[in-house]
């Protein structure tokens, strides 16, 4: 049986070198070394929140006739507590530097591009910035 100031010494030590502690069999201790990887999202920085409000959604239209092409079935509303509600139901999002990504609920899985602080550009499947531009137009 090892004493406390040597498990004491033990968990520092796995705690520094990202490894695993785990009990095998009757008593026996075993180390299982696991590689470090920082576990990040699509581009990093801190968790923000997205001003709340109604976001309206559009893409380029024509210039001659109408600039905009409104997208309704897109919008969505941005509420309290990184949560979001849109036509279809109700969801929660994470806003990671500037890439916004909807975790849960009807719009999970897509991804938007923070510009300024009133304005998301869709993301392709492919991180690839899309047409579609979805603005904050009220609280």
């Amino acid at each position: 049986m090892l004493n406390r100031w040597t498990m004491n010494l033990l968990k520092c030590k796995l705690a520094v070198s990202r490894a695993t502690l785990f009990t095998a069999g009757a008593g026996a201790i075993a180390v299982a070394a696991v590689p470090f990887t920082p576990v990040m999202a699509d581009e990093g920085g801190m968790l923000k929140t997205v001003p709340r409000g109604t976001y309206q959604c559009a893409v380029p239209g024509d210039a001659a006739r109408d600039p905009l092409k409104k997208v309704p079935a897109e919008d969505f509303k941005i509420g309290a507590s990184s949560s979001y509600s849109a036509a279809e139901g109700r969801g929660t999002y994470l806003l990671r530097g500037k890439v916004l990504t909807f975790t849960s609920g009807p719009k999970r899985g897509q991804r938007y591009r923070q510009i300024g602080t009133q304005q998301l550009q869709k993301l392709g499947p492919d991180g690839a910035l899309s047409k579609m531009i979805c603005a904050r137009a009220s609280k």
